[in-house]
């Protein structure tokens, strides 16, 4: 709530199937630090997609993965 009354929320978001190949590829996400963070991520979608959602002003899906393509949409 704090950041909604303060500034302006972007949620980008990609889907978590495409989440885990990336995860895959890096292996350093700070929120998935456990023993098996693939099967994780989808739990944290879940908990967290609603309230991302509900205080986001801007809302884009990234599952291609490219975010700055997408930046002159917020701007404008």
């Amino acid at each position: 709530k704090a950041l909604k009354k303060n500034g302006v929320n972007v949620f980008i978001f990609a889907a978590p199937d495409v989440l885990i190949e990336r995860l895959k590829k890096t292996g350093n996400r700070p929120a998935l630090r456990t023993d098996d963070p693939i099967s994780e991520l989808p739990t944290i979608w879940n908990e967290r997609r609603g309230l991302y959602l509900k205080y986001a002003d801007f809302v884009w899906d990234n599952t291609g993965g490219n975010v700055e393509e997408n930046l002159d949409r917020i701007f404008d």
